[in-house]
């Protein structure tokens, strides 16, 4: 009777450029509970896809492996791995003659392949995440098909409509389903903007409400974990964080947030069994479950704002990613999909979408004007400039002509995205026309507009009282009042 294989080895081909064979592994991970067997794929053809490397380590990979907290899941393939009994030696030998073989001749020079002694391995479900959070591209997307993993929609829809426009077709549902996404983001990298979130305002009486819940006897252990967060938030150099130091209120909020939490989980009687209010406790595979019966009691029975939940749950994502890239979770909680820490993301981002909705039908209380009393600004404005224009000096002109130009562009030609207002600029998006006077122009420009295309003629050649040898030096909001209500898509 025939042996098994140490490894089932498997290849896929990433259809991408000139194209690349990764050689998938199933070998048992003996980290993981019940020593189950996961598909990997070795780090260094995820490189080669990603970054187009053809020599050399990629630095940046390590740096989205530690940012996703997925740095944990990967299995060093080495001899000091077969001592510690992580893999045996019939699996380093076949990993390792794998590993060499497969390397075309462009990444490593034949004659030094004797020389390779280790490499680095990952389960599939973690490149996957790593591939999604390197961000929209025709490798990441080739990468994420050919092992056929979810795509984001959004790169699905964007896809869609670049086909669209390269063949001159226009589809407008696709346009609303984009805008809807708030493609504009897209500025953001993937990580960036699954782990940023604009704290809301404070609400005094929720806050005030849930202080009873705060957890009142901190275990000593927890109390040194908080401390030490708190220090990797605010110290100016934190080796292992991305990013800069916060202000210590940020992280005092966070601290409370956990906090909070775990008083619910004690008050409630929701402690898991044999779980203890610690760290440890965010790193288990239930903390999705856990947390989503939170959200929803501060919902139905605390009566809480949305914007309160959303701030709330997004102290939980700081100490989680903390706790993930720190406390080393078990390679079952980082493989699960979604991760734990995913789901509370998911979690606080719907918090966040609900907010947005329930603020539209709260009682506004200052800073709000009538679409009314926009108008009579407007004529306001536009009035003191015109008064101005014999007498007052050229600064006090540029002045009531900024003003003037600001209001006009906000209430005669309100941009349908906000990307339109912050992308405008002289002799870039907007231009002169031919026969003389403005356009403004966004269906050409790169990093003009991302989900739309459209120009607004201006037909007056000079704003109003102002000469011509004027506009030079004018920034284009100073000239915006010149255009009239013309728009063509």
């Amino acid at each position: 009777m025939m042996a098994a294989p140490p490894a089932v080895i498997e290849r896929f081909r990433v259809e991408h450029g000139s194209g690349f064979t990764m050689s998938v592994v199933s070998l048992i991970d003996r980290r993981a509970a019940g020593n189950r067997v996961v598909r990997f794929v070795y780090q260094r053809h995820l490189e080669a896809v990603l970054y187009g490397r053809s020599e050399g380590s990629s630095g940046p990979i390590w740096k989205l492996l530690n940012q996703t907290g997925m740095s944990t899941t990967t299995l060093a393939v080495s001899k000091q791995s077969v001592t510690a009994g992580t893999i045996t030696e019939a699996e380093y030998n076949a990993l390792m003659t794998e590993f060499k073989t497969s390397l075309p001749a462009d990444m490593v020079d034949p004659s030094s392949l004797g020389r390779i002694r280790n490499c680095t391995i990952l389960p599939i479900a973690a490149a996957a995440t790593i591939v999604r959070t390197f961000g929209r591209s025709g490798a990441a997307v080739a990468w994420l098909r050919a092992f056929n993993q979810p795509i984001p929609q959004a790169w699905e829809l964007r896809e869609e409509q670049e086909a669209n426009e390269a063949a001159g077709e226009v589809d407008l549902v696709l346009k609303d389903q984009l805008d809807e996404l708030g493609f504009e983001a897209e500025d953001l990298s993937f990580a960036d903007e699954l782990k940023t979130m604009a704290a809301f305002s404070t609400d005094g009486e929720d806050d005030e409400r849930l202080k009873t819940y705060i957890l009142a006897r901190v275990p000593a252990n927890l109390k040194s974990d908080l401390d030490a967060y708190i220090l990797h938030r605010t110290a100016t150099f934190a080796a292992r964080r991305q990013g800069g130091a916060v202000q210590s209120i940020s992280a005092e909020a966070d601290r409370t947030a956990l906090l909070r939490f775990y008083g619910y989980l004690e008050r409630l009687q929701r402690v898991p069994q044999g779980a203890d209010l610690s760290i440890s406790l965010l790193c288990r595979t239930d903390l999705g479950d856990l947390t989503q019966g939170y959200a929803t009691w501060l919902q139905n029975n605390q009566n809480c704002k949305f914007s309160t939940i959303a701030n709330y749950l997004n102290g939980l994502v700081s100490i989680t990613t903390y706790a993930y890239a720190n406390f080393e979770p078990a390679a079952e909680v980082l493989n699960a999909e979604p991760n734990p820490l995913t789901q509370l993301i998911n979690l606080r981002g719907q918090a966040e979408k609900a907010s947005k909705t329930q603020q539209m039908y709260e009682k506004r209380v200052g800073g709000w004007l009538e679409w009314e009393d926009v108008q009579k600004a407007r004529v306001a404005a536009m009035n003191k400039l015109n008064d101005a224009a014999q007498a007052a000096t050229p600064a006090a002109k540029r002045s009531l002509l900024r003003d003037a130009a600001a209001l006009s562009l906000l209430s005669l030609i309100p941009p349908d995205r906000v990307g339109c207002i912050r992308k405008l600029r002289l002799g870039h998006t907007l231009k002169r026309k031919q026969g003389g006077g403005w356009k403004m122009d966004l269906s050409r420009q790169r990093d003009g507009h991302k989900t739309s295309r459209f120009c607004v003629c201006a037909h007056a050649t000079t704003p109003p009282s102002l000469p011509a040898d004027a506009l030079p030096a004018l920034s284009p909001l100073q000239m915006v009042h010149s255009l009239p209500r013309c728009r063509t898509r």
